[in-house]
């Protein structure tokens, strides 16, 4: 399992019981209106996202983390490397 941890934070591969923390993140929409189209996300389209993110990461050897905060253990979002797809070709 690829691991970093710094002082605060774990970033980490993501786990199913990641699954309903990131759709409350993703159901909030003070969140979401940054993000992409600024529409919220439910359970369904978490999932998809986060087993595409898995997906990707056995591809490419890289890709998003599920972020966590370190005294808690609780999910606060993902960060990590991505390919562009909004790049000309």
């Amino acid at each position: 399992m690829i691991s970093l941890v710094t002082a605060r934070l774990v970033l980490g591969r993501w786990r199913d019981d990641n699954v309903a923390s990131m759709s409350a993140i993703n159901a909030e929409p003070e969140v979401m209106r940054w993000i992409g189209g600024g529409s919220v996300g439910d359970e369904q389209q978490t999932k998809a996202a986060i087993e595409t993110f898995e997906r990707r990461w056995d591809q490419r050897g890289f890709g998003m983390f599920a972020l966590e905060l370190r005294a808690t253990g609780g999910l606060i979002g993902f960060t990590g490397l991505a390919v562009p797809q909004f790049l000309p070709r």
